[in-house]
């Protein structure tokens, strides 16, 4: 046995992870061999754009409005994630913590300030056109930054997908 993992049902039930891959070759040999060194790390490491889009609407939305938005917006970051882009979504972020952990009551300015400490390290910056998003003060303040810093800005017209999490039968 290489390692044991909690159950969701059930924290005392341990389940056993497999010693081999299926392929028939030895975990640890194949997670030994799959870790690079930290100077291969640092080379290879994968500068990231920054994914913005309107949540609360300058806190006029509700709950279900924002819950809507947060699965729109992690839709987007899957696929884009799925093309090899190296993305941070603050959305997808701050909400899922907030979910856990409970509702951080705070003003804008909390929330730029955040997300301009990681936004200055960004190669780029994708908006997510959701509907709102030109009035919303976090993502017209994220393109003001952008451009002050010199940050490419490309924007994302919402598909069938990313809107409701079901592919366009049209495509198809």
């Amino acid at each position: 046995m290489l390692g044991r993992k909690r159950s969701k049902t059930n924290n005392e039930n341990l389940q056993e992870l497999p010693a081999e891959t299926s392929g028939g070759m030895d975990l640890q040999s194949w997670l030994s061999g799959r870790v690079p060194e930290m100077g291969e790390i640092s080379a290879s490491a994968k500068d990231f754009q920054y994914l913005a889009c309107p949540y609360s609407l300058n806190n006029t939305a509700d709950s279900e409005e924002m819950k809507n938005r947060y699965e729109q917006v992690t839709r987007c970051t899957y696929k884009l994630l799925k093309t090899g882009l190296n993305i941070y979504s603050p959305i997808t972020y701050h909400h899922a913590i907030q979910r856990v952990c409970g509702i951080i009551k705070a003003p804008t300015r909390f929330w730029l300030e955040l997300d301009f400490g990681i936004l200055k390290h960004a190669k780029g910056m994708f908006v997510l056109m959701l509907d709102g998003w030109q009035n919303s003060i976090g993502v017209t303040r994220e393109i003001e930054f952008c451009r002050h810093h010199n940050i490419p800005i490309s924007f994302i017209h919402p598909d069938a997908y990313i809107l409701t999490g079901k592919e366009d039968d049209q495509k198809h």
